[in-house]
């Protein structure tokens, strides 16, 4: 099941629309093996620059570098989140942060291998159809049995910054970057659920003017509920940072415990009132599931691993975050195996309201 419907209600603009599905019909086609539909959304000059794969000229060369190596699997499932354009006069550029997961599933047990990854693509429009014109894909991490794909593709060298050469450059290749006057403007909703796909993409990326752009010079972050693992391999607890200085060094000391980042988060709900709103966030993290593993179950399930509170104000027009708060949990939402994107926001409460009860948030 997919809930494009609900996302076309959500997004403003037709281009920015246009472009959603025309990147859902590109995902597809990866997770399908699906050539045709590939070339459907594909220039035929397209350029790919894929990090497991290498660089592609020709929509043909592209489409080859793109699909899965490994063999037949019994659950294949992408999942699409962060998901930001911008379009000018028939050209566009579009980010979104992805997962994977491919599995074997026998009797008693499960295969699975997971990865995630950034794409950061250029579009045109050719005869009113938004085309991608340029794939740029990074892998940001890796897990599980990477046997199905180890010898044909270039996977993490978890040795080294971002743990292999970069594909997408966010200071050069973000959607605001390329496109910083968007023809279409955003909507309220819009621009404080980009605060923190675009602080993640900052933390992730190593781009941290990013994070000094969407936080208040009183941003306050309550991070004392998150644990971190020091070089010892002990638990001990973060703090509370106060301004634009402390929070933004914060995160700057998290982008180097690994060789790269994915802060995947979905929306949860949204309060606004006048200048003022509230905001939840929900994280995903198919390698991250603590003392829990994959089973016949959880396998067709989206693994939620925090919740991050997100206070906004508006300050002179302009949507700025003024707080966030982490709290951990550790929950699976089922979820069929062809639907790509699922924000709790927009495509039913299923669990948020439980979490929240949870967690006691009002």
């Amino acid at each position: 099941m997919n809930y494009y419907d609900r996302y076309l209600d959500f997004y403003s603009g037709e281009n920015r629309k246009q472009m959603f599905l025309t990147f859902c019909t590109f995902i597809e086609g990866i997770r399908d093996q699906d050539y045709d539909k590939l070339c459907s959304v594909l220039t035929d000059d397209c350029i790919g620059d894929i990090s497991m794969t290498g660089h592609f000229t020709g929509k043909e060369n592209t489409i080859h570098g793109l699909l899965w190596p490994g063999p037949h699997m019994d659950v294949s499932r992408i999942t699409i989140n962060s998901y930001m354009s911008r379009s000018h006069r028939g050209i566009g550029q579009q980010c979104a942060y992805t997962q994977h997961l491919y599995s074997l599933v026998d009797n008693e047990t499960v295969y699975p291998f997971v990865f995630g990854g950034q794409f950061c693509n250029s579009y045109v429009k050719e005869n009113g159809i938004w085309k991608i014109s340029h794939v740029r894909y990074d892998l940001m991490f890796e897990a599980g049995n990477n046997s199905f794909v180890k010898d044909q593709w270039k996977l993490m060298d978890y040795s080294i910054l971002y743990g292999h050469n970069p594909m997408i450059n966010p200071e050069l290749e973000s959607p605001w970057v390329v496109i910083p006057d968007d023809d279409e403007p955003l909507s309220d909703a819009e621009q404080i659920f980009e605060l923190e796909y675009r602080n993640n993409i900052g933390m992730d990326g190593g781009v941290f003017h990013l994070s000094h752009e969407v936080f208040s010079d009183s941003i306050f972050l309550n991070y004392s509920s998150h644990q971190n693992v020091n070089k010892n391999y002990s638990i001990a607890a973060d703090q509370d940072y106060h301004g634009r200085k402390d929070a933004v060094n914060f995160f700057k000391g998290k982008q180097h415990k690994e060789s790269r980042l994915q802060h995947i988060v979905s929306m949860a709900e949204l309060q606004i009132d006048g200048d003022q709103a509230l905001a939840y966030m929900i994280r995903s993290e198919y390698n991250r599931l603590k003392n829990n593993i994959y089973n016949k179950n959880t396998i067709h399930c989206q693994p939620l691993t925090a919740v991050h509170s997100i206070k906004a104000s508006k300050e002179n027009g302009i949507w700025k975050m003024k707080e966030m708060s982490y709290y951990p949990i550790m929950r699976f939402l089922p979820l069929d195996d062809d639907c790509i994107i699922y924000d709790e926001f927009l495509c039913g409460d299923t669990l948020w309201q439980s979490i929240k009860s949870d967690l006691k948030i009002l």
